[in-house]
């Protein structure tokens, strides 16, 4: 748990700040789940995003049925504001896909939705309803050599996706953004595997038949390389039609032990104008013991966005969680420091005891 989720302090410097807790049931081939979510918008203190309060779902996992495969997802979800559109919404979403083929693999796969609101301050209506689908299909070949000294993968593919456009209703999350999408995409992947080392990179280019202009969206590229105790992989999008780039991220790793493990990177964003540099060290003091920090660099206005430094001691059956953190200034606020303990109990889940 630790390994995976504690050193994800990149979700901080999105736009939106989001609290929630969450209770779910495993059932034999299906789960339920309670959720609650608050969120607050970093970028315009005026704007207030709908909460999630709450919202309890049903999601039937994965069934073979003959040669398909049949899963759904539903929820029933209260959304609160004060001023803005806010009410109740039922979503139900079906999902019934097939795939053959052996030399060139095909994947099809059809989503029906059902969408139903009770809404309070509406310029369109207290009862709205919408119904729509969604077609995916998806074309795969793979080319393999092995030599001697190399084997090397090719994987072209070839995606398409659409959905129909269906009538306007108010914005609460994705869910309403479920329209109007015709979008294909050629992609190229390349892989070599050495003995020592391995190379990878995959060209991926989207297109858009709804667009009335920019119908090439941008393409993207991702490489990776890894030769132990080095890794370095970087993604970058590119905007053909306008002739600029969109988006560059890249990372390089450094295992300095068996038990310590550092990288650096930054990231990029045109549309967001992000520009940040990152840098990260880990090291296991013990079998019980993990060590991390890292930081977040805003090269715009040239500061520390944000330090953290963590301390884990694990043990069978439960886990200490300690997590030191350096906030910056904003909107006039000064600076902020906490200290945050918390213990994990297998089975219980996270108690904040600090």
């Amino acid at each position: 748990y630790y390994r995976e989720y504690a050193t994800r302090q990149d979700l901080r410097i999105q736009r939106f700040l989001q609290s929630s807790g969450e209770i779910s049931v495993n059932l034999e081939k299906s789960r339920l789940y309670l959720i609650g979510q608050y969120w607050i918008d970093l970028k315009d203190n005026d704007k207030k995003p709908p909460q999630r309060l709450p919202e309890f779902g049903y999601f039937i996992n994965p069934l073979n049925i003959g040669y398909f495969t049949f899963t759904m997802s539903s929820s029933i979800t209260n959304f609160y504001r004060e001023k803005e559109t806010r009410g109740q919404r039922l979503d139900i979403n079906p999902t019934l896909s097939y795939s053959f083929g052996d030399k060139i693999q095909f994947f099809q796969s059809l989503s029906l939705r059902e969408t139903a609101y009770n809404l309070q301050n509406s310029s369109v209506g207290s009862s709205i309803h919408r119904e729509t689908f969604e077609y995916r299909a998806n074309a795969q070949m793979r080319f393999l050599k092995i030599s001697e000294p190399y084997t090397h993968i090719i994987e072209p593919s070839l995606e398409y996706k659409f959905i129909p456009k269906t009538k306007s209703i108010p914005v609460f999350d994705s869910t309403e953004n479920f329209n109007n999408t015709s979008i294909a995409q050629l992609s190229l992947l390349n892989i070599f595997t050495f003995k020592d080392f391995s190379v990878s990179a995959r060209l991926t280019q989207p297109y858009d038949f709804i667009a009335s202009k920019d119908s090439l969206l941008p393409i993207k590229l991702e490489a990776s390389f890894i030769r132990q105790p080095i890794f370095f992989r970087f993604d970058t999008s590119y905007d053909i039609d306008n002739k600029r780039l969109e988006t560059f991220n890249s990372e390089i790793g450094l295992r300095i032990s068996d038990k310590t493990n550092m990288s650096i990177g930054e990231r990029y964003n045109r549309e967001n104008k992000l520009m940040f540099y990152k840098a990260e060290i880990e090291t296991s003091l013990s079998p019980q013991w993990l060590l991390n920090a890292n930081l977040w660099y805003d090269a715009k206005v040239k500061e520390i966005r944000d330090l953290n430094i963590s301390a884990t001691y694990k043990r069978q059956c439960w886990a200490l969680n300690g997590i030191y953190s350096r906030k910056p200034s904003f909107n006039g606020r000064p600076t902020e420091h906490s200290l945050i303990i918390f213990v994990e109990l297998m089975g219980l889940g996270r108690l904040k005891l600090l």
